[in-house]
């Protein structure tokens, strides 16, 4: 047992447990810092389920009713459980799919080792840690920071744990087909993609040791298990009205196959001019290490050893090509823009990088005649291509990510001060809303609706009795265009309001309100951004480090007749919505009333 210990705490063991932890690390602390607790897009129909399910009135058929074109039934369970747990802080979820991730790449190290026939402590330890990088790399920003993704995340935990359950020797052939299909069976209850692993996983299935006649049998039950579960999902599946249609032509062949390389090379690459090409190349590969996989048919354990990696080569395979069906119409370069799509996509290069080493360099293969010192050094440059191009793709993540971070924190304030915004038209419909980035414009309705009911259910603490400071001892800010003192400007409802000002910068998301008149209500946003510009009026203040805002609407937005517009910031460290300096005053007619 000493010994054991002692092993265990050598340098080298530390060093490479500390660099397995580095790209668990730097997500935990970019989830921390990007992380925002506000609901995004399709998460804001989760309240509905939180009210049903704190009335008792939830049901089997509820959980197992569609979301979109998915059947979310496990996933919908662990949101429950997580928003009364946690108050519905939307960071538990975020770190639950980290924990998932976690899980994964555990499935995946163990079954690295149990499938390393032939291969040395370094160039496994290669692998693993390259397939590390992949698996925690933050070219998946968006699921990272989405806590609906949960499912994503799941659905490779449970596709990893299947392959290992399948590859291990200690449990008998029933138990890890029974296993594996509670596994498939959750994952298939997950999102649509779920579904796939049925097929993916056939070859792990296949390699269980057993004579031809279990074999036949044991597949033949598995594609029962299959149809039974595609049967399953189709009891009352209806095709959703507002997804991407499919239509069958040339033209729609070739986008599929085109935002399908595209989706491929995502994780290293994001030029729309190569990207088709880096995921042909890498397709190529996977067929490649498939065919030199064929020669090792006499060689049951190195079949064992391979089959696993294939179902997980398959099973990325599989999802892409689902992906790209259902969304190449918003066009092949959607592929590269929609981050969400890679975390399944990047198990194909995991698997890629855990097949090679077992094919290329073992002996009784002989592909190739190198020396072993130069098979590693081979291995090593290649790996370290891969994992340099996607860390260059992760940094340009991480900066586009940070650049959204203000509007999504200014969301977050927007649904804090809910009581006080109206369900106007510039809420609901602009793309300059607060909202714009949380909710899309046909379902921002659902923020209020949800707002009540989380009020309700006690999920969500929002701002209440804010003082409203019309007269300030200090300038925080004003509005500077249009500058109409106290001359009114005339505004038929066809054409547009334009204002323009600048606030000092706070610690508060900088955010600008407006509202009309004494109401004590708010109508539109504005968003603040740094600008050297000095003010047309800087009251001696320093332009240096002045934010500027301006926003854009239409008349017809404000009621007919005279308005005289406020702009105000909020200060919650005070609970004050505080007034800026100068005043629009305005008078909306309606366009045909103009001769009049």
């Amino acid at each position: 047992m000493t010994s054991k210990k002692t092993f265990f705490l050598t340098p080298q063991r530390l060093i490479v447990f500390l660099l397995y932890l580095i790209p668990i690390l730097v997500v935990c602390g970019l989830v921390g810092y990007f992380g925002v607790n506000i609901p995004l897009y399709d998460q804001w129909v989760l309240p509905y389920w939180f009210e049903k399910f704190h009335a008792g009135t939830l049901t089997l058929k509820n959980l197992f009713a569609q979301h979109n074109s998915h059947r979310i039934f496990f996933p919908k369970l662990i949101f429950i459980a997580l928003s009364f747990t946690s108050g519905w802080n939307i960071l538990w979820e975020l770190y639950f799919s980290i924990i998932l991730a976690i899980l994964t790449f555990l499935a995946l190290y163990r079954l690295s080792q149990i499938t390393a026939q032939n291969l040395t402590q370094t160039s496994l330890h290669l692998a693993n840690l390259s397939s590390c990088f992949l698996l925690f790399s933050w070219v998946q920003h968006e699921n990272w920071l989405w806590g609906f993704q949960i499912a994503i995340f799941l659905i490779n935990f449970c596709v990893l744990l299947s392959c290992f359950i399948l590859s291990t020797s200690s449990l008998k052939p029933p138990v890890k087909l029974t296993i594996s299909a509670l596994l498939c069976s959750i994952a298939s209850l997950s999102s649509a993609q779920g579904l796939l692993s049925w097929l993916a996983i056939i070859p792990s299935v296949l390699a269980i040791e057993g004579s031809i006649k279990h074999t036949k049998k044991r597949l033949l039950v598995w594609l029962c298990l299959f149809l039974f579960s595609g049967f399953i999902y189709s009891i009352n599946y209806r095709q959703e009205t507002d997804t991407v249609p499919v239509v069958v032509s040339d033209n729609k062949i070739f986008a599929t196959v085109h935002f399908f390389f595209n989706l491929l090379a995502t994780p290293f690459l994001n030029s729309a001019n190569i990207n088709w090409l880096i995921g042909l190349i890498i397709f190529s590969i996977f067929l490649g290490l498939t065919l030199l996989a064929l020669f090792s048919l006499k060689s049951e354990q190195l079949i064992r050893n391979l089959s696993p990696w294939v179902s997980i080569s398959l099973f990325s395979l599989l999802c892409s090509a689902l992906i790209a069906v259902g969304r190449s119409g918003l066009g092949a370069d959607y592929a590269i823009l929609a981050s969400r799509y890679t975390t399944h996509a990047i198990l194909l290069p995991i698997a890629i990088l855990q097949l090679s080493p077992r094919i290329i360099f073992n002996p009784t293969l002989n592909f190739i005649t190198i020396s072993r010192s130069n098979q590693l050094l081979i291995f090593g440059f290649l790996t370290g291509i891969l994992v340099s191009l996607n860390l260059v793709r992760s940094a340009n993540a991480v900066v586009y990510v940070n650049s959204r971070l203000p509007l999504i924190q200014s969301g977050k304030t927007c649904f804090n001060l809910i009581n006080y915004l109206e369900q106007s038209t510039f809420f609901k419909t602009s793309p300059q809303s607060c909202f714009s980035l949380i909710n899309s414009s046909q379902w921002r309705e659902l923020i209020w609706d949800s707002a009540e009911k989380l009020n309700r259910l006690n999920l969500r603490k929002f701002a209440q009795n804010v003082a409203f400071i019309d007269t300030p001892q200090q300038t925080y800010g004003e509005i500077t265009s249009p500058q109409t003192l106290d001359q009114v400007i005339n505004i038929s409802t066809t054409e547009s309001v334009q204002l323009k000002g600048w606030i000092n910068p706070t610690k508060n998301p900088h955010l600008v309100l407006f509202s009309i008149a004494n109401q004590t209500t708010f109508f539109a946003n504005a968003y603040a951004i740094k600008s050297t510009e000095p003010p047309l009026n800087p009251n001696e203040l320093s332009s240096k480090n002045l934010l500027k805002w301006e926003v854009e609407f239409s008349a017809d937005f404000l009621p007919i007749g005279t308005s005289i517009i406020h702009a105000w910031i909020y200060n919650s460290t005070e609970n004050q919505f505080i007034k800026l300096n100068h005043q629009v005053n305005l008078r909306v007619f309606n366009s045909t009333s103009l001769e009049e």
